[in-house]
């Protein structure tokens, strides 16, 4: 890891996101709630999701996911969830929850360096 990617100070970045619309999804891992405060805590939040998604049998597809929910709990903080798509949401490791996601229009942001960087990512989207 560079020192730069560790760097926690501000960064200009600027975001465009794309826009994808898509069925009901089944997403499935790791959820976390965080604020400002604790957004340095994710990276940790990956690396226990890596280290798990190995267990889980009815994954779709290659992608992992950074879900950004329940943003209305009135802490200014959000529900995180690290995870993947899956066929269903039955024999899930012990600590994964499922998410159900309705069909929409989402819009997807991506994070261009490492998790311990995501603050900038997350401050630009704000």
């Amino acid at each position: 890891m560079k020192s730069s990617e560790t760097n926690l100070e501000p960064m200009n970045v600027t975001l465009r996101p794309r826009f994808e619309s898509h069925g009901p999804l089944l997403m499935a891992g790791l959820q976390a709630r965080y604020t400002c405060e604790t957004l340095d805590d994710i990276p940790k939040q990956w690396e226990r999701f890596i280290s798990q998604v190995g267990k889980v049998s009815s994954r779709i597809g290659e992608a992992d996911y950074g879900l950004c929910i329940d943003m209305s709990a009135g802490d200014n903080g959000f529900d995180y969830v690290t995870g993947v798509q899956v066929s269903d949401l039955a024999n899930l490791p012990a600590e994964w929850v499922g998410v159900r996601i309705p069909a929409q229009t989402y819009a997807v942001f991506s994070h261009p360096g490492h998790v311990s960087t995501i603050r900038h990512t997350a401050r630009a989207i704000g």
